[in-house]
């Protein structure tokens, strides 16, 4: 593990940093198009995108970002340097994800290694926020002294400590290394993914699927698991206890494997949102959002998004006391490679943004405010130096804002190609 500065010790130096630097952090100037022009054409079939009404109450502070008076905010982001990986392969080379937590200005202030180092082996699988300064990744790879190839694990930027949670291999076999504790899984599964609580930071759920050879995996079996006392109780919840019975089809056990699961706090309880697919009553696929909490059982929130989004990346803005809930993605249809349009979606009203158009292959960072308007996105730009190197912007009511053209390591301004990225809670001062 190494780690250069932790989050705490930044605090007192961010207002110089944004004060003076600007070359990895420029404002973009404005394109010369109104919003309403700025508005894609293409739109999903039966909708019509609308220009997002006038933000109320105070101004966003995102609206006009100026070095010294920026937002503080700190973003977890799995990423390699390009320009550092060797072109031996018969396409471009993978490089080993690296995990830093980067300033408003890109300025890397806390750095972690992944448990695998191994070039061909190293992956990134999934990253989000856990807490104040902490984020929790799951990485996949051979390691010298494990016999488990998936890792899931904290990087804490207050402390600049690693902790591994949780390890799993070919088998059913889910290792604690905290708790010094194995916790045997029923049967094989294709694939498990780990998230925090919001309301313990000693527990994470664990979502596996329910498959067997040549079928598609199932909506398997939720778990709770404290990763550091041994004694402490598994929970568990089946797919008839996280959806309603209609979305059970007749002829099997559960829907599809979620594409998408994520926790939030609502309340006093911890609401999961899972991107369902499923057959609907004429056979036709169905694509939905539906929400379970562990405490209550399924909850009335749901977003429909069948003939809306065709894959790809998804942000979920969950519902709460002063908003509805709503997400964000692609307008593009294409999701592996799709063009830099966005779509905000509440189930009954639709805003579209424009990206920047130099852009392909773009993929959608974390949102930053709570109507999905402001959000940081990336993609591969042909007018970077290498192949793999790309650009990111913070888009606001779907104008650029600011651009990320390097992160600052050290004293070195260095390219990036980004794995993943999640907006970091505030630690307290």
């Amino acid at each position: 593990m190494r780690h250069e500065h932790t989050i705490t010790s930044i605090l007192a130096l961010i207002f110089l940093v944004t004060g003076c630097s600007d070359y990895q952090l420029s404002k973009v100037e404005p394109r010369g198009e109104q919003l309403e022009e700025a508005l894609l054409g293409r739109q999903p079939v039966g909708t019509e995108a609308t220009t997002p009404p006038p933000s109320s109450g105070n101004p966003s502070p995102w609206g006009s970002l100026n070095p010294g008076e920026m937002p503080e905010e700190y973003f977890a982001v799995a990423w390699h340097d390009p320009s550092e990986v060797s072109n031996n392969c018969y396409g471009p080379c993978p490089g080993v994800p690296r995990y830093d937590i980067i300033d408003i200005t890109g300025q890397v202030v806390s750095s972690f290694e992944a448990p695998s180092q191994l070039q061909f082996s190293a992956q990134h699988k999934s990253l989000q926020p856990a807490g104040p300064g902490r984020f929790l990744a799951v990485s996949s790879g051979s390691t010298p002294d494990s016999d488990y190839y998936e890792h899931a694990w904290i990087g804490d930027g207050v402390t600049g400590e690693r902790e591994i949670i949780m390890q799993w291999g070919w088998g059913s076999t889910l290792f604690l290394p905290l708790a010094e504790k194995e916790i045997e899984l029923p049967g094989l599964f294709y694939s498990a993914r780990v998230m925090v609580d919001p309301h313990d930071e000693d527990r994470f759920y664990l979502l596996t699927d329910n498959t067997m050879m040549y079928a598609q995996p199932l909506l398997g079996t939720l778990y709770s698991i404290n990763v550091r006392d041994a004694n402490a109780e598994v929970f568990t919840w089946e797919a008839p206890d996280m959806v309603t019975p209609d979305l059970i089809p007749e002829w099997g056990h559960a829907p599809w494997d979620p594409w998408l699961v994520d926790t939030f706090q609502q309340g006093d309880e911890t609401m999961l949102t899972l991107g369902l697919q499923l057959p609907d009553e004429e056979g036709n696929w169905r694509t939905l959002l539906a929400a379970f909490s562990p405490q209550s059982g399924p909850m009335d929130w749901s977003i429909e998004l069948t003939g809306l989004h065709m894959g790809g990346d998804l942000v979920v803005v969950p519902p709460s006391e002063d908003n509805e809930g709503r997400v964000l993605f692609h307008q593009d249809s294409d999701q592996w490679c799709p063009n830099p349009g966005f779509i905000t979606w509440d189930g009954e009203h639709m805003s579209s943004f424009s990206g920047n158009d130099s852009l392909y292959c773009s993929r959608l960072g974390p949102v930053l405010d709570d109507e999905a308007e402001t959000f940081i996105y990336y993609g591969y730009s042909e007018d970077t130096e290498l192949e793999q190197e790309q650009r990111a912007f913070i888009s606001h009511r779907g104008m650029d804002v600011w651009e990320y053209s390097h992160f600052r390591d050290g004293l070195a301004l260095r390219p990036f190609e980004i794995h993943g990225m999640a907006r970091l809670e505030r630690p307290q001062p």
